[in-house]
Formats: structure tokens, C-alpha cells, sequence
């Protein structure tokens, strides 16, 4: 199981829609947001490999973690997440919305690093 603790990020995009379950239309919702900072175990269970940390940064005592190989741009991820659990905290205020049944798909590996 895959769980991301607590962290910012940006909503870039909301796109209301209505998708056909049979002869059902069934409301649904587009959310794409950008910006969550993984720790290392998130990144290799959302990858499904436990070295994959280690087989895209380099670690360096007293230096900031870099990528290994900074000429490549973002990563797809080609699994899909069915059946999952969304909290989403928003505002000022930080409250709780819970997103029913989700699916998450076309996640991009982006890494970031100064210089």
C-alpha cells in the first residue's frame, strides 16, 4: 500500500466532468496538482522499487541530495492507482476534504535541485 504523509502542494488544474458508468452518468472530477516534495521510501513505493532512491540521486555527506543523471527531464509512471483514499487539507483554515473512490494515474517524476 502506498501512503503519502501530509505535505503542500499546488493545485494547477480542476476539470468537472461527467463520465458514463453503463447508461449512467456519473459526475467525476479532474484534479492535477504539482509540486509534492517525496521522501525517499514514498518515491520507491510509488515506484515500486526499493533502490530506486539510490539509483536516481546521489548522496553526498554535507551536500544536498542531486540527481544522478540531470540530463534527463521528467520520468512517467506508467502504474495506475485504482480504489484509493484522497485527504486533501485546503485554505488557511487547512480543512478536510475527503475524495471518494480515486483513481490516480499520469504521475511525472520531476527532480528538483539547486544549481
Amino acid at each position: 500500500m502506498l501512503e503519502l504523509s501530509k505535505k503542500p502542494c499546488k493545485i494547477l488544474n480542476i476539470n468537472p466532468r461527467v463520465e458514463m458508468h453503463g447508461d449512467e452518468k456519473v459526475p467525476a472530477l479532474d484534479v492535477k496538482i504539482g509540486g509534492v516534495m517525496l521522501e525517499q521510501h514514498e518515491l520507491n513505493a510509488l515506484l515500486g522499487e526499493p533502490h530506486a532512491w539510490a539509483q536516481l540521486f546521489n548522496e553526498r555527506s554535507g551536500k544536498m541530495t542531486e540527481p544522478a543523471f540531470r540530463c534527463f527531464g521528467p520520468i512517467p509512471v506508467e502504474r495506475e492507482f485504482e480504489d484509493c483514499t484522497v485527504t486533501m487539507y485546503l485554505g488557511l483554515k487547512l480543512e478536510m476534504i475527503e475524495l471518494g473512490t480515486t483513481k490516480i494515474k499520469k504521475l511525472k517524476i520531476v527532480r528538483r535541485w539547486a544549481g
